[in-house]
């Protein structure tokens, strides 16, 4: 019924179709039970007949060596090719950190002479300034100082070979002239004198404080007798033919203008020496001069040759101290100027060296 409903065209198409299928089917069939029959003389051949040889089989070498040095050859070159490979990027990495660790070292040396010029400032103008106010001291009392920490410790404390190996080793030398290994020496060298300075700042200060306290000791205990001697022989002078009654008379008269005259009812070392010591020490070499058996004069000499004896050496004391304290504030000064210097030696004339050449 489908066949008649098709064109006549593709009828005979569809019958030359199905006519060619099964002459095909049938070919291969007979041709595989002929190969199957004749299975054992196929296999004969195979055995007797030669097959052509291949070019590579019969030279059987690779890369130019025979095929059994070949075998040992090939997996030596590549252990080894990798072993060098490897050992490679290890020195590689080696030396990148170590070109980094001088870069961090480097910037953090020379960062920290920037960071430490505040308190160098401060400390400086601490020292100028209470050797100023030691060298016009009027009272024997210690003057006030405000002690700042450097900090120079902290870069001082990274220690010498660091130094060395950051700034001698791992940096390029200058190419005017060679300065690496004295600017290495202003670091290390500047930074251990303002480290080792601190101590001697804060030593130094605590001398000054105990010497005039001491002096200071000795002063009120021997003015005191001063004081004493004045009223015990108060009561033994009396009457006017008393051969001390004159010179008592002067020494109250002395005594009462300078109790009277002193600023803001305060006697300052300075003013006591100008107005009671001085003028006291003049009427009794005057009247140990006229009357050398006058006892009163004699005991207020002694005393008073004390008083002089420590204001002299408050005199020396407060000199010493103040051209010590002004020459301490000029050699920081110093120091971090040095330190400066070097600072900018580094940052503009060398760098850090390239990885073929940094060494631990």
């Amino acid at each position: 019924m489908f066949l008649q409903e098709l064109p006549q065209g593709l009828l005979l198409i569809q019958i030359y179709s199905l006519n060619y299928k099964n002459t095909m089917k049938d070919t291969l069939l007979l041709a595989i039970d002929t190969i199957y029959k004749n299975k054992d003389t196929i296999l004969t051949c195979s055995e007797t007949v030669p097959l052509p040889h291949s070019t590579l089989l019969d030279n059987n070498n690779i890369w130019g060596m025979p095929e059994n040095i070949a075998r040992i050859a090939i997996p030596a070159i590549i252990t080894l090719t990798v072993f060098i490979i490897g050992q490679i990027i290890v020195w590689y990495r080696a030396q990148v950190a170590i070109q980094n660790e001088t870069k961090n070292y480097r910037t953090i040396i020379l960062n920290w002479i920037d960071l430490i010029k505040t308190s160098i400032e401060k400390q400086v103008a601490s020292c100028n300034e209470l050797s100023s106010n030691i060298a016009h001291s009027q009272d024997i009392h210690p003057e006030r100082f405000e002690y700042t920490k450097m900090l120079a410790e902290k870069a001082d404390s990274i220690g010498v070979d660091r130094f060395i190996t950051t700034f001698m080793i791992n940096s390029t030398s200058s190419k005017v002239d060679d300065k690496n290994d004295k600017m290495t020496y202003n670091l290390i060298s500047q930074f251990n004198f303002l480290k080792s300075i601190e101590h001697n700042i804060t030593n130094t200060y605590n001398n000054y404080q105990s010497q005039i306290l001491e002096l200071m000791s000795e002063w009120n205990t021997i003015f005191m007798k001063l004081d004493e001697l004045t009223l015990s022989w108060t009561p033994q002078i009396t009457g006017s033919g008393h051969p001390y009654l004159a010179f008592h008379r002067e020494v109250v008269k002395i005594s009462n203008s300078w109790i009277q005259n002193a600023p803001n009812g305060r006697s300052t070392m300075v003013y006591s020496m100008a107005n009671l010591i001085t003028p006291l020490t003049t009427l009794t070499a005057e009247e140990l001069t006229r009357n050398i058996n006058n006892e009163y004069a004699f005991q207020m000499s002694a005393i008073l040759q004390q008083l002089r004896i420590i204001d002299l050496k408050w005199r020396t004391n407060i000199d010493g101290n103040s051209r010590l304290f002004a020459d301490t504030a000029t050699s920081i000064n110093n120091s971090y100027a040095s330190l400066i210097n070097a600072k900018q030696y580094f940052e503009q004339d060398t760098k850090v060296k390239s990885i073929f050449k940094v060494r631990k």
